[in-house]
C-alpha cells in the first residue's frame, strides 16, 4: 500500500467446534421459568402459624371485629388447617353483625409500577354453606396513606374443602411504595356460618427467573 490508510486488517479463524464446549446451562439467559411464590412471598406469617400468647393474636396481622386465629389441638379436636396446625376464622364465632369481620396485614413493601398477585386458600366452615369473602389491596405511600383501593368480587368456596382464590391488581399512582392486604367476610357470620382461610400469598405478578 502507498500509505497506512490502505492497510486492511483481516483475521481468519478456522477449525472445529470450541473445545471444551460451554457447560453453563442457559448461558445466554434465553430460557425462563416461573418463580416459586412461596419463596418470594411478601406476607409475614402467611399461614397464621406464629402466635403471640401475651398479645393474643397472630403476629403481623391486625384483627378487625370478630376475626379469630385458630389452631389444633387447642381449638379443635381435628386438624383442619390446610398446612401446619393453624388457620384464620371469619365468622362461626357467635357474632352476628353488620360490622364486617376481617384480618389485615400492612406495610408490605412493593415497587411501582408493579402488578401484584394475592392468593389465599379458603373453605366454608360448614359444608353446603354459602358464605363469601373479599380480598382487598390498599396501595399506600410511605406514611401508610391509602392512595388506591382494589377489591375483588365476592369469592365463595363451594364446600368445606380447601380451594385457592387469586386476585391481581396494578397500582398506577407514582407515590405508591407499600400496600396493606385485607381478607373480609362479606356475610354476617354466626355459629356454623363463616369462612376459614390459610396460606396467604402476596407476590409481584409475572416474575420469572
Amino acid at each position: 500500500p502507498r500509505d497506512v490508510t490502505q492497510v486492511v486488517n483481516r483475521v481468519f479463524v478456522t477449525g472445529a467446534d470450541a473445545d471444551p464446549p460451554n457447560i453453563a446451562p442457559n448461558a445466554s439467559f434465553e430460557e425462563t421459568q416461573s418463580v416459586d411464590d412461596t419463596e418470594n412471598n411478601l406476607l409475614k406469617n402467611p399461614g397464621f402459624e406464629d402466635y403471640d400468647n401475651t398479645a393474643g393474636h397472630a403476629p403481623y396481622w391486625y384483627r378487625v371485629f370478630g376475626a379469630v386465629r385458630r389452631d389444633y389441638p387447642d381449638d379443635s379436636t381435628v386438624n383442619i388447617a390446610r398446612t401446619g396446625v393453624a388457620w384464620l376464622e371469619l365468622g362461626n364465632n357467635g357474632y352476628v353483625s353488620s360490622t364486617l369481620q376481617a384480618m389485615e396485614q400492612g406495610a408490605i413493601a412493593i415497587g411501582f409500577p408493579q402488578k401484584m398477585r394475592v392468593s389465599v386458600w379458603a373453605r366454608q366452615v360448614t359444608n353446603g354453606d354459602t358464605q363469601t369473602f373479599t380480598i382487598t389491596g390498599y396501595a399506600q405511600d410511605s406514611s401508610s396513606n391509602n392512595l388506591e383501593t382494589f377489591t375483588s368480587a365476592n369469592l365463595q368456596p363451594n364446600s368445606n374443602v380447601w380451594q385457592q382464590f387469586t386476585f391481581e391488581f396494578t397500582p398506577t399512582n407514582a407515590s405508591v411504595t407499600q400496600m396493606a392486604l385485607r381478607f373480609t367476610l362479606t356475610g354476617s357470620g354466626g355459629v356454623g356460618h363463616g369462612i376459614l382461610l390459610d396460606d396467604g400469598i402476596c407476590v409481584p405478578a409475572g416474575l420469572t427467573a
